[in-house]
Order: structure tokens, then C-alpha cells, then sequence
């Protein structure tokens, strides 16, 4: 079983992120795998799509792949699939969020469009969320037998392992960030991002411990709307921007902090997402402070949890860098490593898809 896996979106995109974890993982399992590595970066006007169209063309055509894996299915993978399963490949598409909830008017309709127009060509739907299931039975009218619930997961192999205290002592200098409280917050600054929420609740934080300080994690097409927020919040001198950071670096960064912020709006695609970071930060042992949107909620047992109104979550946050702590952290560690390991969804992605295909 030979499987050709991509990514629809650019490799500063969670959904890129995600097809790798899934190439990883199938290997690991023994599932020949070969991943076509995405474009460097999203550009204006998803003109990215239309540069990896015709690579992705070829590297279907001349794929002796039994087997082809999308994540997303917009046109510039969307089209290359329609010819492979007129050739007799058999199609899998995974549907990580509602995208085109993301925006409004004419982009909501035109982002719909182009990619539920493919997903009646496919052989086997993967997802992640139990709303996305509801999306794709109830109003896509997809037979759930052809979906399989695909977990987002976590790497343990880079986020089980701290780094030693000298490194993170280096770090920490390197970053000025020596005597300082460290706030990190990991991610894509894209359409997706609910930074805003962390950015408007830190001038309240910054005046409780003006010793803290924001270090991001990351970057993408936002980072200067972000920028500008900043700076009219009056907090930019509190923030540290790293850019983007090989994913076995992140570790390094996680670990130095004393609290990971996590927030969600309170919007329609945020009730279809996953939060790999989260998850990242739990397998690490690390306090996290959050909201209750979403699948947030189902994480409260190891979160230190708020409302969603911004004191709320600005109180919290204080209340942790001011030392409380009733190590939920560390059973959020245990929940994480025991359900979310790469290498077990991997695993069992491997064992459906040998018996799946097998009957057909």
C-alpha cells in the first residue's frame, strides 16, 4: 500500500502541519508513504494555489500510489485527484476545519464551493472534530461509513522531552527574557488566529506583573495587523516577535514559559477546530491558560479555564503567574500522551485503510 500525501494549503498553515503528522505517522506503521512537500508560504489572493496547480498535476500523474491523501480539498489538489480517480486511484480527503466559515460574502461562498465540489469523487472522508462529522453526513450527505475520525495528535517523540535547565537558561538570555514571568502563545498569524483576544486582554496583565512579557511564536500574513494592534494597546515593548521556529525548536521555547495562552472567539469555526498547540503544551507538563469555546471546554479538567469575556481570562492569567497552581497541568500530561500520540492515530489510520481498501 503506496500512499501520496499533500497538503492543499502552504507549510506556515496548520493544515500543512497536519499533513506531515499524518505522513510521519503512516511511516512509522509501515504504510509506504510519499509526501509532496507544500508551498514555502500562503500568498495575497491564494495566488499559491495557482503555482502548485500544475506541480501537483505532474506529481500525481507519474505517482504509482495506490492511494492519494489530501488535506483540504481546494482546486489545486482538487483538479490532479479528479484525474487520479479517473485512473483508478482510490481518494482521501481530510476536512480539518470549515474554511470558508473563516470569511464572509462572495470569499465565503467561492471557498465553499471549490472545495465541497470534489468530495463526492472520494473514497474515504477523515476528520477530526464531531462537528465536522455533522458537516459532512447531515449537510454534505456523505454515508458515514465512508468517514473515519482521524484525531489531531501530538508528536512525543519532540514534545515529551525538555530540554536541559542550561539550554533554557542560554535561551532565556538570548530572548532578554532573564528574571522575566514568559507568556507564549505558538501559532499561524493567519485568517484563523484569535491573537486579538490574547492582545486586548494584556494591558490588564502588563499592569498587575510588568515584569511578564508575550513571547510569539510564529508567523503569516496578520503579523503586521498584529503588529499595529500592539502597538495601539500600548503593550509592543511587552512582546517579543521570534518568527517562524523549526517545529523540533518549539519544544525549547514552550519550555521556558511560565503559562501558554490558548483563546478562541466566540465564532462558528471555532466550534469545528482542534488545537494541536494545546496539545502540545499539555504533553509538555505546562500551564495553560484558556477560554471555554469549542473544544476548549472538553480540555477544563486540565486547563486553568475561563469565560470567554477578556477580564475574565486576564484575571486567570494573573492568578497563575501570581502562583497558583493545583498541578491539573500534570494530569493533563497523562490525558494528552495516553490519547493523542501520533504514533498510535498513525497506527490506527494504517489498520483502516489496509481492511478499508482491502474490500475495495
Amino acid at each position: 500500500m503506496k500512499i501520496l500525501i499533500f497538503s492543499a494549503l502552504a507549510q506556515n498553515t496548520g493544515s500543512a502541519v497536519r499533513a506531515g503528522f499524518i505522513a510521519e505517522s503512516l511511516k512509522k506503521a509501515g504504510v509506504e508513504v510519499d509526501f509532496v512537500k507544500p508551498f514555502p508560504q500562503s500568498l495575497p489572493f491564494k495566488i499559491d494555489f495557482l503555482i502548485t496547480l500544475p506541480w501537483y498535476f505532474l506529481r500525481m500523474i507519474f505517482s504509482s500510489a495506490r492511494i492519494v491523501f489530501a488535506v483540504k480539498s481546494y482546486p489545486n489538489v482538487g483538479l490532479p485527484l479528479f484525474l487520479k480517480k479517473l485512473l483508478g486511484t482510490k481518494i482521501i480527503i481530510d476536512t480539518d476545519d470549515l474554511s470558508f466559515s473563516y470569511s464572509e460574502g462572495i470569499w465565503s461562498l467561492l471557498s465553499k464551493f471549490s472545495q465541497e465540489l470534489f468530495l463526492p469523487l472520494v473514497d474515504l472522508h477523515t476528520y477530526h472534530h464531531p462537528n465536522l462529522l455533522t458537516y459532512l453526513t447531515c449537510d454534505l450527505k456523505i454515508p458515514q461509513q465512508k468517514t473515519y475520525q482521524l484525531k489531531q495528535g501530538v508528536d512525543l517523540e519532540i514534545f515529551s522531552k525538555k530540554p536541559s535547565i542550561a539550554s533554557l537558561g542560554r535561551l532565556k538570555k538570548k530572548l532578554g527574557l532573564e528574571e522575566k514571568k514568559v507568556l507564549i502563545f505558538v501559532g499561524h498569524f493567519d485568517v484563523a488566529c484569535d491573537l486579538e483576544g490574547i492582545f486586548r486582554a494584556m494591558p490588564q496583565v502588563f499592569q498587575k506583573e510588568p515584569q511578564a512579557r508575550l513571547l510569539l511564536i510564529g508567523d503569516g500574513e496578520r503579523k503586521k495587523e498584529f503588529q499595529k494592534l500592539a502597538k495601539k494597546l500600548g503593550i509592543s515593548e511587552k512582546i517579543i516577535w521570534t518568527g517562524l521556529v523549526p517545529k523540533e525548536k518549539v519544544v525549547d521555547f514552550v519550555s521556558l514559559s511560565d503559562i501558554c495562552l490558548v483563546y478562541y472567539q466566540d465564532r462558528k469555526a471555532n466550534y469545528f477546530r482542534t488545537s494541536l498547540k494545546l496539545r502540545e503544551y499539555l504533553a509538555l507538563g505546562k500551564k495553560v491558560v484558556c477560554n471555554d469555546i469549542g473544544e476548549l471546554k472538553d480540555f477544563r479538567k486540565y486547563t486553568y479555564q475561563t469565560s470567554s469575556r477578556l477580564s475574565d481570562f486576564a484575571k486567570m492569567t494573573i492568578k497563575v503567574l501570581s502562583g497558583f497552581n493545583d498541578k491539573r497541568e500534570i494530569k493533563g500530561r497523562t490525558f494528552v500522551r495516553r490519547n493523542y500520540s501520533w504514533e498510535k492515530i498513525g497506527r490506527d489510520l494504517a489498520k483502516k485503510l489496509r481492511t478499508y481498501f482491502a474490500r475495495k
